[in-house]
């Protein structure tokens, strides 16, 4: 079997979706499939970077650049415009016409890969229904869907359930699962030894939930810290001039987050309840990730997070309550709760999610 995997994204990137499509292009790899990652190259910002080393993946699937334009700053019309150049130059690879499948997470590319005839599996993360995602998931081979939450909302859209794919996001439990102790970790890091670390990794989106952690921190003792990992510098620099007590480290490669989840004594997942896609459809990389570092996660209590963590393996608390975020994580530190016991039981449970098992629910899927 051959698929070419189409993105129009800016690769690396600081993204969590550069990790999850680079590492899916890997899984399919591994189980044999014969497959193309095709992502553009943008004019007068050349990237060399070696995309396997980035993303500590082993160089066993191609990687085909398209010359393209970065147009995303004139706003929508860009942002399509962009996607168009893009979709035009990939016709011109061999793989876009000799691959059984077209694999994609943009709608737009689904559309046009349709357009031209070509049989196309969409992933999609979010629940949109403009015009271009009615097109996809009404016309796909088969539609992938990262939760239950997301599945059902298209078969309420008439979408066949038997098309539907749910195939969640997924982890390598030997990058995250590292073999040094708490102390190490923050002796490589350069973060405090003498404290309590509670940390949260990902970016600063409205919708993580960021801000009703930083309001729960005000609320530390002076026993206990808080890190945040990730943002662009811009962001960050408003919220330390906020937050001065709270360890902002920035955005760090993918390879460095095991380290820093590692020096962790909590691990805290604040996910918004006002955002649909929070609320019921996503399935974010980091839950994988904090539950394969065998460190304990207080999380939001949302459906789409109840859907991988259950109460044996995380502390929930109320969504966009920071006084109850800041409840459950004390309930962790002084305790109440036997963190060894909740730690151990995501990891449990996260076995099951690797790459190579995503994937290979997809190619079941496939007849």
């Amino acid at each position: 079997m051959k698929i070419l995997y189409i993105a129009s994204i800016r690769l690396p990137t600081e993204k969590a979706h550069g990790v999850q499509i680079i590492k899916t292009c890997e899984a399919f790899a591994l189980e044999g499939v014969g497959i193309t990652l095709c992502v553009p190259n943008f004019l007068f910002s050349l990237n060399k970077t070696n995309l396997f080393d980035f993303y500590k993946v082993k160089s066993i699937f191609a990687i085909k650049k398209v010359l393209s334009l970065r147009l995303i700053y004139l706003g929508p019309i860009g942002f399509f415009l962009e996607t168009l150049l893009f979709f035009v130059g990939s016709l011109f690879t061999a793989g876009f016409w000799r691959s059984d499948y077209i694999f994609t997470r943009d709608e737009m590319l689904a559309w046009l890969c349709l357009f031209v005839g070509r049989k196309v599996i969409w992933e999609t993360h979010t629940g949109s229904y403009n015009f271009f995602a009615k097109k996809a998931s009404a016309g796909s081979f088969r539609v992938v869907t990262i939760s239950q939450g997301l599945k059902d909302f298209y078969i309420s859209k008439g979408i066949d359930a038997n098309k539907i794919i749910v195939s969640r996001d997924a982890v390598d439990i030997v990058d995250f699962d590292l073999n040094i102790t708490k102390d190490e970790a923050r002796k490589l890091l350069n973060l405090p030894r003498d404290k309590k670390v509670v940390l949260y990794a990902g970016r600063l989106d409205g919708w993580k939930g960021v801000v009703t952690f930083l309001k729960a921190s005000r609320g530390f003792g002076d026993n206990v810290v808080a890190v945040i990992v990730g943002g662009d510098e811009n962001h960050v620099v408003d919220l330390r001039s906020n937050y001065p007590k709270v360890i902002f480290v920035g955005f760090k490669p993918y390879v460095d987050l095991p380290t820093y989840q590692k020096s962790a004594d909590v691990l805290v997942l604040p996910n918004t309840a006002q955002n649909e896609v929070s609320r019921l459809y996503t399935s974010p990389l980091k839950v994988f990730t904090y539950m394969a570092s065998k460190v304990p996660i207080v999380a939001s209590d949302l459906p789409s997070i109840r859907e991988v963590l259950d109460t044996d393996s995380a502390v929930f608390v109320k969504p966009d309550d920071s006084q109850a975020l800041l409840e459950g994580i004390q309930s962790v530190l002084d305790g109440r709760v036997n963190a060894d016991i909740i730690a151990e039981q995501a990891f449990t449970k996260v076995k099951n999610n690797t790459w190579e098992n995503r994937v290979k629910v997809i190619l079941k899927n496939l007849n």
